[in-house]
């Protein structure tokens, strides 16, 4: 009780997770770090706001040293069969859709 457990058996980064996702898709973009002062200052709304903003500047690792893995698949292997799933059953949102529906939301 009370610890954390790894469910991707390794630890990772948001930034390179981000980047893993973009090169299973097809591109090479890999994410700038935003200084967390400046996160939280465009924090509004109810799907972003500044407790995702905190968590989003945090260092979430977990010492596996005390953990069990308990899957045998990589997180590359997860993120592939995800994009995969996603591309024969739902299209992904086209960045401008996005970003017409952030600066609509947030700003």
């Amino acid at each position: 009780m009370g610890k954390r457990y790894p469910i991707v058996g390794e630890n990772i980064s948001l930034q390179d997770y981000v980047a893993m996702v973009n090169r299973t898709v097809g591109s090479s973009l890999v994410p700038k770090l935003i200084p967390e002062r400046l996160l939280r200052s465009v924090a509004r709304g109810r799907v972003f706001d500044h407790y995702v903003a905190t968590l989003l500047c945090q260092q979430n690792y977990v010492d596996a040293s005390s953990c069990k893995p308990t899957l045998s698949r990589s997180l590359a292997d997860v993120v592939n069969e995800t994009v995969c799933w996603f591309r024969a059953h739902s299209p992904l949102v086209h960045f401008h859709t996005l970003l017409r529906y952030a600066l609509a939301h947030y700003l």
